[in-house]
Parts: structure tokens; sequence; C-alpha cells
């Protein structure tokens, strides 16, 4: 039977005041640690067991506290008996684990109109306010431990049939003791492989994946691998991923590589790979997505503690704000990744201008049609590969043999092309019309030449930058990146890229000398 009989305080502040007691004076609060999206964390002291506890309390917006009892808004009456069903699932939930990695519960009890939740007491500070502290991103080496062990929890949470459904900076702590923990399971669910499942609808931008978004939605571990792998884009960016809401209506995402270029190629792709939209094309497991960034899944927090750098002072706190706010100095997006990277690239968008403003038609469908999908196919071709040798499953993709996929893969780029390149196929026709325009009012050719050349031109660089610059639609940049590999040596041009220079310049004279034909028959 649940005890509503109040804690010995009167104060009509929301947060329980400094001395105030509860169960018959067990519990006596020392001070406040956070307020989260799910209630109020305090650090008490346990008179019967003497230790010192964190008591996490249940509290809804808009309810107050009165003779020390909890009374929730009268229209949100329902809501607050649903958050605490909630509340105690997770009591539920984190009970079962003693693993070092998740936060440890003591025990829960209902008092005063509401419920609490007792668990030990982490003395460190959470990832969030960690990267905050520093000014800047974790080095790889941190950020992929600190992941790593997540990893390790987040699986134990699995093998139990549980999602933790809320992973991001402010639901890690670093404990100076060198735990890594995952605390706040407010919004852990039990799932079933296969089974749509009704949800609650709560998430924080940036860290929860689409499917999180929808009341009746499929949710299973890729889910859980999404938030890992947008808190490892934090920690090794200090920025927030962008919502995949605003990514679904074509706000781009930035990979770690290119906005922090000391970021490996390895570990920046195998980020984006955890943050694709779909969830049938991330890692299905968070061994698998582990193991996509290099690392050996299986190491706990008890075998080895975390590096010193990451906890250079020790600050007590259990909950985090569930509202992210972007770092105080955004960092800079660097123009290029390796050094000399646009001495090679320079080069290949002269090649496709030029040809542009010479056929503008022609030269737009092959590289529509042809070109640009051969790319993105041959760099989808390289993921596979790497994927399928670092043991990772994509539900059918491990089923169909190389040669079966290219074909697939080819096509889906042709069609992703073709849409991307709309602006760039409009661009082209009014171009072709233009020129025409002119040709029935005019006897000189001067100016019917510079529109096809320049609209040409302009046309082929607006398809091509689409395409290139979208790599969680296309692998293009994959293929280019060994282009450049080839082309460029320590920032200097090797022979390769010398010879692409000189290609580009002949090019470039044609388009500049000869007559541009939009459809040469």
């Amino acid at each position: 039977m649940s005890d509503l009989s109040p804690p010995t305080t009167n104060s009509l502040e929301v947060e329980l005041q400094r001395g105030a007691t509860l169960q018959s004076g067990r519990f006596v609060v020392q001070r406040t640690l956070g307020r989260g999206g799910f209630g109020i964390t305090y650090a008490v002291h346990d008179h019967r067991l003497q230790r010192s506890v964190a008591l996490k309390e249940l509290i809804c917006d808009g309810a107050v506290r009165h003779g020390g009892v909890v009374i929730p808004p009268r229209h949100g009456a329902e809501a607050f008996a649903a958050a605490k069903e909630r509340f105690l699932r997770e009591a539920s939930v984190l009970s079962r684990f003693t693993h070092p990695g998740i936060v440890r519960v003591y025990e829960v009890f209902e008092e005063a109109g509401t419920a609490y939740l007792v668990m030990e007491l982490l003395e460190g500070r959470t990832l969030y306010d960690q990267v905050l502290s520093r000014g800047g991103p974790l080095t790889e080496p941190d950020a992929l431990d600190v992941a790593q062990r997540c990893g390790d929890a987040l699986a134990a949470v699995h093998a139990a049939g549980i999602l933790h459904r809320d992973l991001n900076p402010a639901n890690v702590m670093l404990t100076s003791q060198g735990r890594v923990v995952l605390i706040d399971f407010g919004l852990a669910r039990e799932y079933t492989i296969d089974e749509t499942t009704p949800m609650t609808r709560m998430v924080t931008p940036g860290y929860a994946p689409p499917e999180q978004y929808a009341l009746d939605a499929r949710c299973g571990p890729p889910a859980d691998v999404y938030g890992l792998a947008a808190t490892l884009y934090w920690m090794l960016t200090a920025r927030a991923p962008t919502p995949a809401i605003d990514r679904q209506t074509g706000t781009p995402l930035a990979s770690p590589h290119r906005v922090v270029e000391s970021v490996s190629k390895l570990v920046s792709d195998g980020v984006l790979d955890g943050l694709e939209l779909n969830p049938a094309h991330r890692p299905q497991t968070i061994e698998a997505f582990v193991a996509r960034i290099g690392c050996s899944p299986g190491a706990t927090n008890d075998q080895a503690a975390a590096p010193q750098s990451l906890l250079d002072r020790d600050v007590t706190r259990v909950e985090g704000t569930r509202a992210l706010p972007s770092p105080p100095v955004p960092l800079p997006v660097p123009p290029s990744v390796e050094p000399g990277r646009r001495k090679a690239l320079l080069p290949l968008f002269v090649i496709a201008v030029a040809s542009g403003a010479l056929v503008p038609i022609v030269s737009l469908a092959v590289a529509a049609l042809l070109v640009l999908p051969m790319i993105a196919t041959a760099g989808d071709a390289v993921v596979y590969v790497r994927l399928k040798r670092s043991g990772d499953r994509l539900l059918w993709r491990h089923r169909a043999a190389l040669p079966g996929y290219i074909p697939v893969r080819f096509a889906r780029n042709v069609g992703h092309v073709l849409m991307a390149g709309v602006p760039a196929l409009l661009l082209a026709g009014a171009t072709v019309a233009t020129s025409l325009a002119i040709d029935s009012i005019t006897s000189t050719t001067t100016a019917e030449d510079w529109v096809l050349r320049l609209g040409g031109a302009a046309a082929m660089a607006l398809l091509v930058l689409l395409v290139v610059r979208d790599r969680l639609q296309f692998r293009a940049a994959v293929i280019l990146d060994h282009v450049v590999g080839y082309a460029v040596d320590e920032g200097r041009l090797t022979r390769f890229g010398q010879g692409l220079w000189v290609v580009a310049a002949l090019f470039l004279l044609g388009a500049l000398g000869l007559h541009p034909d939009p459809w040469p028959l």
C-alpha cells in the first residue's frame, strides 16, 4: 500500500529544501543536484544505512507543494498519473541490473503524492558538462573510450530486452572513480523484434532517431545506436547533431571529419552510419556499431578506468538538462580536410563544368544517368565490403552477394541524382530555351554561345555540388577520397594529380574556344 504521509517540511517551494525528511526521517535532504525532464534529484543522507544516496523525485510542470504534498495541476492529473507509471517502470528497469555502467537503484517508494527513486550517488560530472568545461571536443581516443563503455552498458540493457531511448550527453556520467555510467531510464521500454509497439513520444532533439517521433513505431536496438552515434558526434565535435526531423526536410548534417579535421575517416564514417535516418541502414546492434568505429566490444568499466583527462576536477551531479544547448563557442568548419585536397578536387570540378559549357544537354544527361550514379555506387560497394569485413549485418544487405547488390544501388542512385538534380535540369532547360529565343531574333551567334556556355556550366556545377556534398544520400565522397589519395601526397600533387590539371586545362580551353552545342548529332 502506498505511503502518502507528507514529509516533515512545510516548504511551499517546488523543490525540497535542505533538512526536509522523507520516510519518517530516514532520508534527509542535503542539497539539490539537478532538475531533468522527469523530476528533481537531491543528494540525501540515509540515516538507517548511514550512507549518502541520490533521491529522484517525480515532479511535473505546474505542480505545487502544499503542506509537503505534491499536487499536480488539475488539467494535468491524468498526465501526472501516467508519468508516475513511467517513473515506477524506470525503477523496475534499473533494479534488474548490477552492471558498473548502469546507475544502481536501491529502492523506490511513494510518498507525499508522488514517487521517489533511491539511487547511488555518483561523484563526477555529466558528459555534457565535461565537454562544455573543456571548451571544445574530446580527443578521438577519449571519445571512443567513452563510446565503447556506453556501448558495453547498452548491450547489457538490450540483452535484457530493454531500450534506453534517451541516450544523450546529459545522461552519461563520468565518475571520479573512473566509471562511465548511463543514467535517466525514464523513457526505457521493453521491445520485441519486428513488432510495432506504441511508444511514449518524448524526444531529446538531435539525439532521437526519426522513428522515435512516431506514436506507433517499430523501435529496436538501432534506435539506441542512433543515440550512441549522436552522443559520439557531440564528443568529437562539441556540437549537437542536426535533429532528425530537420534532416528529413533537407537540413544537412556535417560529418565529424569535416567539422574537426583531426577526426579519422573511419570513425567519422562510422558515426554517419549510426546516424542514418533509415533504421535499416544503421548497424543493427550496439556491438556492430562499436566494431564499426574501430573498437572491440566487451570492455567493461571495472576492467579499466576512464582516462584522467576526462575528469580534471570533481563535480557532483546526477541529472543534466534535457534541453541541450549549443556550446558557447562554435567550432569553425575547416574549408578542407586533407592537406592539398582542393588541388585534386578542383580539376575534376573544372572538367565537369567545362563539359557542361561545351554540350549542356548531353553532358548533364550523362552525368545524371551514368557518371555520378556510378561514382556513388562504387562508394556504396566500398562501404558494403567494409561493413561485411567488420562483421556487421544490415538486414537484406548481408543476404545479397555484391554482384546483386550493385545494380540495385545503381538504380537507387540514378533516381536520387535525378531528384537532387531538378534545379540543375530546370536551369539547363531554361538555358537552351533562351539560346533558341536569341537565335530566332538575331543573326549573331556570340550571345547565343555565351548563354549556352554560362548556363550549361552553371547547371553542371549545381548538379555535381548537390550530389558530392550529400554524404548521407550518396557515397560519392568515398571514391573522391581515394582520388585525393592518388593525386595528393602530403599536400603536393603527384604525377596523377598533375595529369588531372592538364586534362582540366584542355577541357577549359575547349569550352572557351569551341562553339557550344546543346545536343550534338
